[in-house]
C-alpha cells in the first residue's frame, strides 16, 4: 500500500486523455496523480463545454461502436462528479 503521498501513477496532462485515463486508474483502484500545466478545463482547452460534440457519423462501425460507449461513459462520470 503506497504511503501518504504517493501515487501509483502519474498521468501528465489532464486534457480528454490524460482526464479518462486517470478516471480508469482510479476507479480500479489506483492511487493516481495528475500534472497539468494549467487548471482543468481551463479556456484554452478544446475537449470540454460547448466544444464538446459526438459525432455518430462514420464509415468503420468501430468508431459508431466507440462513440456510443464513450457517451455512456461520459453520462456515468457526469453521474458520479454530480455536474454536466
Amino acid at each position: 500500500m503506497p504511503g501518504a503521498g504517493s501515487s501509483d501513477y502519474v498521468v501528465v496532462g489532464a486534457g480528454l486523455a490524460g482526464a479518462a485515463t486517470a478516471w480508469q486508474l482510479a476507479a480500479r483502484g489506483h492511487q493516481v496523480a495528475i500534472l497539468e500545466r494549467n487548471v482543468p478545463a481551463s479556456h484554452d482547452g478544446s475537449s470540454h463545454g460547448s466544444a464538446r460534440i459526438f459525432r455518430y457519423a462514420y464509415p468503420d462501425p468501430f468508431y459508431t461502436r466507440a462513440v456510443v460507449e464513450s457517451k455512456s461513459l461520459w453520462d456515468k462520470l457526469s453521474a458520479a462528479c454530480g455536474t454536466r
